[in-house]
């Protein structure tokens, strides 16, 4: 017998985890799940560091209003 093996979710794009999870049907295996979870939860860190640098102000820090 083949031992099992998880697929990896860590080379999807943004795109396929959205498809990915709109098309998970409730008789998907937990492991599934957490896999595409997991990545997703991967990529919105990845986009808030990129949103947090983006609209940084000039010279550093944000100052209050």
């Amino acid at each position: 017998m083949d031992e099992y093996k998880e697929p990896s979710y860590k080379n999807m794009t943004i795109t396929q985890v959205i498809d990915r999870l709109s098309d998970i049907a409730d008789s998907a295996q937990y492991c599934e799940i957490e896999g595409i979870l997991c990545r997703a939860i991967a990529m919105l860190k990845d986009y808030r560091s990129i949103d947090e640098f983006i609209n940084e102000p000039m010279g550093g820090g944000y100052y209050g209003v």
